[in-house]
């Protein structure tokens, strides 16, 4: 590259109660440039992110920053350094102002011993001048929007003179606009000649804002490439050790002509105007467009969770009435949110509560549960859809983002769907998740279902789907078939 170098870790290895979690791993950032950290759930990123930051020490290898060997006993070390960290879970108290928070355990004090909040505030105010978001220093973290704590927590790292940031899955709860503004934050800070490492799922955004990317997989280093000679396919295939022509499976070669769901003039004022499309049976459906399209509200309405105005749905040919989301499950329709934290999954309940939730016909016995078949309901999806889990009993808080994922799966293909509508099915999950979360779409088409995916993964809409949707301001853009499916035209159709 040819900049000098801020941080440099060599032959890294950690381990952990019989396992060995980093093997021998490398990583070099560069004074002022904005890293990617890139890598499968166990790919061993947020251990090294976490000796980097002091949380635990490394077992072996060595770490040096400008130039010198240093050893971080705790998180406090590392930031004396100036190394710095913004976990994905916000971790500001909410109760107390953004200045309270960034100087939180050194606020600045008057001669008499009380704390000097004029000092404070304007030392605040100073900080984020540089930002273009308007964040009053007075403000309570609680009334701020997620990008907005994120800012806050970054510049509390400023206030400490932090020369490396490390950025944990930052747009994972952010909007397309919250994104741009952070990018916009991140640009600054490279200009300003410190180093951020960019932890991300989103390899677009990696292609975006990153100068290097680094790889790791199952706990060793593969990789660094200049982000500007690599695309997201060699990055997957880096990432799971395979080509991406192995990610996506086989699309259907015969769909039948049967209609499975057809819908049409579906209305709802401010919201979608004028939907009309089919479903055939053994089909994967794509629904494509900008955040705010109004992808997901469409589907919603069809499920009877939110209302619509005018419109007709017909399954199998004869017209519904869906007047709730029970009625729809009871037709046939299984809806799969994108929030599966908040709407999806009962997150403090167990695995077995949660499979079973949407399925209780099928395991009670009169009007009381049967444990029995509760218990065989849910180790049966387990087993079918390779939820890893140490028990039934297993909390849905404890797992993994991809598990939650299974998880949610499971409690909607327990109810049997013929029609399956998927919002942002891989969401946050690593490749190798999304890997098997493709197939079972995919099966569940070639057993005779229809599945409708509503995703702004431009790459899982292409390799995917069978026939794509585009949606834009609320309205019908564009219908891409097949044989025309490519980036180009799906973009085309969205922003035109």
């Amino acid at each position: 590259m040819g900049k000098e170098m801020l941080l440099q870790l060599r032959g890294i290895i950690k381990d952990f109660p019989g396992t060995r979690a980093l093997k021998e791993v490398n990583l070099q950032v560069a004074k002022g440039e904005v890293h990617a950290v890139i890598g499968e759930n166990g790919a061993g990123k947020s251990t090294l992110m976490n000796i980097i930051a002091g949380v635990f020490p490394q077992t072996a290898g060595t770490i040096e920053f400008e130039g010198k060997e240093v050893h971080f006993f705790s998180p406090l070390d590392a930031q004396k350094l100036g190394i710095g960290i913004v976990h994905q879970e916000i971790s500001l108290c909410p109760q107390i102002s953004v200045a309270e928070n960034i100087y939180m355990g050194r606020l600045p004090k008057t001669k008499a011993g009380m704390v000097d909040y004029k000092k404070m505030h304007r030392e605040c105010e100073e900080l984020f001048k540089n930002f273009s978001a308007q964040i009053s220093p007075k403000a309570k973290v609680m009334d701020l929007s997620i990008a907005e704590q994120q800012i806050v927590e970054i510049v509390r790292s400023l206030s400490l003179d932090c020369k490396l940031i490390i950025l944990d899955e930052p747009t994972s709860s952010l909007t397309e606009v919250e994104t741009r503004d952070l990018f916009k934050v991140v640009n600054h800070l490279r200009e300003q000649g410190i180093s951020v490492l960019y932890i991300s799922h989103r390899l677009s955004e990696v292609i975006e804002i990153c100068d290097r990317v680094s790889v790791y997989r199952d706990g060793e280093y593969v990789d660094t490439q200049n982000v500007c000679d690599i695309n997201t396919d060699k990055m997957v295939s880096m990432m799971v050790g395979r080509t991406l022509e192995s990610i996506y499976p086989a699309k259907s070669k015969h769909i039948a002509e049967e209609e499975l769901l057809k819908v049409s003039g579906f209305s709802r004022q401010g919201k979608f105007e004028d939907i009309s499309f089919s479903l055939r049976r053994g089909e994967i459906l794509g629904f494509s467009g900008l955040i705010g399209a109004g992808r997901s509200e469409v589907a919603r309405a069809i499920c009877g969770i939110d209302p619509k105005e005018s419109g007709v749905v017909e399954i199998k040919g004869k017209k519904v009435n869906i007047r709730d989301y029970k009625d729809a499950i009871s037709k046939g329709l299984a809806y799969i949110t994108e929030d599966r934290k908040g709407d999806g999954l009962f997150i403090d309940y167990n695995i077995k509560q949660n499979i079973s939730a949407a399925a209780l016909r099928k395991v009670k016995k009169g009007k009381l549960l049967d444990d029995r078949k509760e218990t065989k309901l849910a180790e049966d999806y387990v087993k079918k859809i390779k939820i890893k889990v140490s028990s039934l009993k297993q909390l849905c808080s404890s797992l993994s983002g991809g598990n939650q994922q299974k998880v949610l799966f499971a409690k909607w293909l327990a109810v049997e769907p013929e029609i399956l509508i998927i919002d942002e099915p891989t969401r946050g999950i690593d490749v190798g998740v999304r890997l098997e979360i493709y197939k079972i779409l995919r099966e569940l088409c070639d057993s005779g279902k229809g599945v409708i995916v509503i995703s702004s993964d431009l790459p899982e809409v292409i390799g995917l789907c069978d026939r794509v949707i585009i949606m834009r301001e609320g309205v019908v853009s564009g219908v891409v078939s097949e044989n025309e499916i490519n980036e180009e035209a799906i973009m085309r159709a969205a922003s035109h």
